[in-house]
């Protein structure tokens, strides 16, 4: 799958990355990389979740990541 980055956010040792279109061929995932260990630590599916092309993701008081789509609409998501 091409990867079609958008943008990011890093928090607590780890950076955030929403990617793709929403699309069957281009699915919107949530890409988790710890920046200590330089490695994958998960991708989320998001097109399921989501209506539209992820924009941009920030973290708000380390309990949340704010998630906007290209229509501007904004989920916000969980983590622990």
């Amino acid at each position: 799958n091409p990867l079609i980055g958008q943008g990011l956010c890093v928090s607590n040792d780890r950076l955030f990355m929403p990617t793709g279109f929403g699309t069957a061929e281009r699915p919107s995932i949530m890409y988790v990389v710890g920046l200590t260990t330089h490695r994958l630590e998960n991708a989320i599916d998001m097109t399921r979740s989501t209506k539209n092309e992820l924009e941009d993701c920030d973290v708000y008081n380390d309990e949340y990541i704010l998630l906007q789509t290209v229509k501007g609409d904004i989920y916000r998501v969980e983590f622990q």
